[in-house]
């Protein structure tokens, strides 16, 4: 690079040197992203640091990955910033668009040698101009250009297309959500099966079954102290949930009916109450610690863990059994995932233990992923949204049948598999493209993607010329040139 081009960097600008007014400052952020909000500068500036449409420029400090790279500017004469060269002089030697390219191809070998941390790192100017690049002819280099160009063209298409994928499943997802709690999905099995008991029964014995065995943790409490009862009065200490205001709430399905979620079983806050919440005598190896993060990416349920509570750690907290569905109630509002094994979590999480079993926690986690949007209309307009367990004790569930329940859970979950399948796909696809992009490049680098013309000017004549005592800089190249190409032939 060094006896290809020259490089000039940018101004040092201070934060107070920005203006409103004035020409552009070109910052790395600018490079990245055209949305990107640009400083400004109304001072005179040097030459050196203007750059018109059409420069080729190159960001040689950042974070590895999404900073660094060679661009052609377009978007109206500006102000260099520092942390970017200006590659002038090249042009005797490369085509502009195929200089950009052959950079870019040799990002990974110049990151690597880039000083600084992961975070911000930066190639100095002697390891950039050290950096060799492939030299083909002047006229193969527009032809790579123009094939890459077109290659591109259709990758970019096809990009356009995959993008379209995502928002599509997550489109598919709600829809089978939806068709879901409004029966649809199972439509086909209720009108085979007119005579099955109503989900209002299904509630009853879950009622019964709670307060079951509410009685019999507070008789076992009151044993415990020495204070066993002499009659039933404390029984009435036990409070049923509220019933549903169905006003407003669509029509269901026959044999279905409103529930408040609480019917359904406990809910209740996880528990972290010793400060600092980081203080390490609180983690170890006794039981598995979950946080909102790892609800988020659960995608249904909670099979992995990184943080372990310490016995301290549990002894301050609550232990949720295997199978509570875990809600977020802060950060992300209501994702859900329901937990493969014992484990703690702090406030910031509401666990869910159905009194129905298995197959109604499964059905409440797909109702709350259903209502998703509803939970966050409850969340105050605060700079970090949350909703609490009151909002959620209101939360109103359709309940099916049981049997229904079963079959509604089992279609959701296999429908739900089959869209997985697809993004799993998309993915790999997406993974291919890049690929292909990457061994387009290569390819081209390696004098494999146009055939080669025997009427080009090789590149070694053109350095040869570079190299003759004449000169010895771009510059003093082209008029060399010219006048070789006026001196008649032999």
């Amino acid at each position: 690079m060094g006896r290809s081009c020259r490089l000039v960097n940018g101004r040092a600008f201070k934060p107070t040197d920005w203006t409103d007014e004035g020409l552009p400052i070109i910052r790395i952020q600018n490079l990245n992203n055209h949305k990107a909000a640009f400083n400004r500068y109304a001072g005179v500036v040097e030459r050196k640091f203007l750059v018109e449409d059409g420069e080729l420029l190159f960001a040689w400090s950042g974070t590895p990955g999404t900073s660094f790279g060679a661009h052609i500017w377009q978007r109206g004469q500006a102000i260099l910033n520092q942390h970017i060269f200006r590659v002038l002089d090249y042009e005797e030697l490369f085509d502009k668009s195929f200089l950009r390219y052959a950079i870019n191809d040799r990002l990974s070998e110049l990151i690597d040698l880039a000083h600084g941390g992961a975070g911000l790192a930066h190639v100095t100017k002697p390891k950039f101009e050290a950096t060799e690049l492939a030299l083909p002819p002047l006229n193969e280099q527009r032809r790579i250009v123009a094939k890459l160009e077109a290659l591109q063209a259709r990758s970019r298409r096809a990009r356009g297309a995959l993008d379209a994928v995502p928002p599509l499943l997550e489109k598919l997802r709600q829809s089978i959500l939806a068709a879901a709690f409004r029966g649809d999905l199972t439509k086909d099995w209720r009108a085979k099966h007119k005579n099955v008991e109503p989900a209002s029964e299904l509630l009853k014995r879950i009622r019964t079954e709670r307060r079951r065995k509410w009685e019999e943790s507070e008789l076992a409490k009151m044993k415990a102290k020495g204070k066993a009862p002499t009659d039933d009065k404390w029984k009435a200490k036990y409070k049923e949930p509220e019933p549903v205001d169905a006003t407003g709430l669509p029509e269901l399905p026959e044999g279905w009916c409103w529930a408040p979620l609480p019917t359904l079983g406990e809910l209740a806050r996880g528990k972290s109450k010793h400060r600092p919440r980081n203080d390490p005598a609180l983690f170890g190896n006794a039981i598995p610690f979950i946080q909102t993060g790892e609800v988020a990416r659960a995608e249904g349920r909670i099979t992995s863990h990184s943080t372990m509570y310490s016995p301290f750690g549990v002894a301050q907290s609550r232990i949720f059994p295997r199978g509570t569905v875990c809600i977020t109630i802060a950060a992300n509002i209501a994702d859900t995932g329901i937990l493969d094994f014992d484990a703690c979590f702090p406030d910031s999480v509401v666990g869910f233990v159905a009194d129905g079993g298995p197959i109604v926690a499964s059905y409440v986690e797909l109702f709350i992923r259903t209502a998703r949007v509803d939970l966050k209309r409850f969340a105050p307009a605060t700079a970090q949204a949350n909703i609490n367990l009151e909002v959620l004790g209101e939360v109103a569930v359709p309940v099916p049948t049981h049997e229904e329940m079963v079959l509604l859970v089992e279609r959701v979950e296999r429908a739900m598999a089959r869209v997985t399948s697809a993004a799993a796909s998309h993915a790999s696809v997406d993974e291919q493209l890049l690929t292909l992009e990457r061994a387009q490049l290569a390819k081209a680098f390696r004098g494999e993607l146009v055939p080669q013309d025997p009427n080009d000017e090789p590149a070694k004549e053109i350095l040869a010329q570079l190299q003759a005592p004449s000169g010895g800089s771009t510059s003093s190249l082209k008029s060399r040139r010219e006048a070789s190409r006026k001196r008649p032939s032999a």
